[in-house]
């Protein structure tokens, strides 16, 4: 009912109504924007308490984060800036607000919903601490292995902007450590005429990632001060949008132009320019040459997960049911699970079995568990979704892309491990 609807003779009605607007307007000055949603959903559900008590009794992990941290790296990706307000009614109260969510981070969509993301992270044990774009990344075992770094490691300092770095950094120093750049080939290289044209290379991350020897422009300032005798400037990293030649910056340095249509974390297509000249004395080779887990006894020390336990001293350990899972799960704080199987099995929803015996090696990683009436469920962060996107896979269906991949493996290699 609103004032001016009400016939000015109605003295009674509109006296009673002034009074509540009144009244509305104190409490609007003096609530703040939590207790004026708590009285809101009160008013709007006063024929449904069971529904008006669910929402507070239910733990969300979206409010759960705000509440702590109102700088919380997952809320970003989910709110866009300026939003969060609305985004976090949105992601409380719209379970499918979460399907398409967070596209600044190419990964695979639709997504969980809200809903299933929220019971997933509160489960969760691994720390996601950044963003990372499994898409950009360019191969699904580094963005696995990656994720397992980050959560034991220190690689990661702070986030970088250019976020396959998150993934592809950490593995390219774990690789320097663990076996001398043996696992991490990506190289930038050139040959030097003034060493009988010998192939010369740089362990290279395929970007900017600061002032340490695998950054890109590190890498291509001192191929250029070897070939061309360059000593300008440090080497810029940008897109081709931001390269703009008619400007005086780009006049003078040296820049490093990124075609991010042709780009991942592996392989990328470059131009270079020394002011306005190009520099075309360099080439990418992209090899990657590492097991991501054992995959049989003559070869299991090339497995990542094997040298990392080995140099980290780490254990490592094959688990093979429930039973196995939960008793390290429970035995030790910080282990994570890392495993392959069937993408048909995994995300049937999105793999489909066109043929007999048809499976699709998917890395994944497990860090919490749901249990529901003696029947369990596996946090799972598979190498194609965004680490902050978790899955919430039943144990049988787990076990059954395990053993699939097993059965179709050439020496039968099992696919799921525990690290702690």
């Amino acid at each position: 009912m609103q004032l001016r609807n009400l016939p000015k003779t109605n003295y009674k009605s509109r006296a009673s109504l002034q009074k509540e607007i009144r009244e509305a307007r104190t409490y609007d000055k003096i609530l703040n924007g939590k207790a004026k949603e708590m009285l809101e959903g009160y008013c709007l559900n006063l024929n449904q308490p069971a529904q008006y008590c669910e929402n507070y009794f239910k733990q969300s992990f979206w409010s759960k984060t705000n509440a702590e941290s109102s700088k919380s790296e997952i809320l970003k990706a989910y709110c866009p800036p300026g939003k969060r307000k609305q985004c976090l009614a949105n992601l409380n109260q719209k379970p499918e607000y979460c399907h398409y969510a967070a596209q600044n981070y190419p990964a695979l969509f639709p997504k969980p919903d809200c809903d299933s993301i929220s019971t997933a992270l509160l489960n969760s044990r691994i720390q996601s601490y950044y963003q990372d774009c499994p898409t950009l990344v360019g191969n699904d075992s580094v963005t696995s292995f990656s994720r397992l770094l980050n959560h034991f490691e220190q690689y990661l300092k702070k986030p970088f902007t250019q976020c396959e770095l998150n993934s592809t950094f950490p593995f390219a120093k774990a690789s320097e450590e663990l076996d001398v750049f043996q696992s991490w080939g990506v190289k930038v290289c050139f040959i030097n005429k003034l060493n009988q044209n010998k192939k010369e290379c740089y362990p290279t991350v395929l970007g900017d990632s600061g002032d340490n020897k695998l950054s890109l422009a590190n890498t291509i300032y001192k191929i250029a001060s070897r070939t061309k005798g360059y000593a300008g400037n440090r080497c810029e990293v940008i897109s081709k949008k931001q390269y703009r030649p008619s400007l005086l910056k780009f006049q003078t340095g040296c820049f490093i132009i990124r075609d991010l249509e042709n780009c991942t974390g592996v392989q990328c297509k470059l131009e270079v320019f020394l002011g306005e000249l190009k520099f075309k004395d360099f080439f990418i080779e992209p090899n990657l040459n590492f097991n991501l887990l054992p995959i049989d006894f003559i070869n299991e020390n090339k497995a990542m997960v094997n040298r990392y336990s080995k140099v980290k001293k780490k254990n490592s350990k094959a688990i093979k049911n429930i039973t196995a899972f939960l008793s390290t799960f429970k035995n030790h704080k910080k282990a994570l699970y890392i495993g392959i199987g069937c993408a048909e099995d995994l995300l049937p929803s999105f793999f489909y079995r066109r043929f007999l015996n048809q499976c699709s090696p998917l890395p994944f990683l497990v860090d919490g568990f749901i249990e529901n009436e003696k029947t369990y469920s596996l946090i799972t962060r598979t190498s194609i979704d965004q680490i902050n996107s978790p899955r919430i896979i039943p144990w049988t269906q787990l076990f059954a892309g395990i053993k699939q991949y097993q059965l179709l493996h050439p020496t039968g290699a099992w696919g799921f491990y525990a690290i702690y």
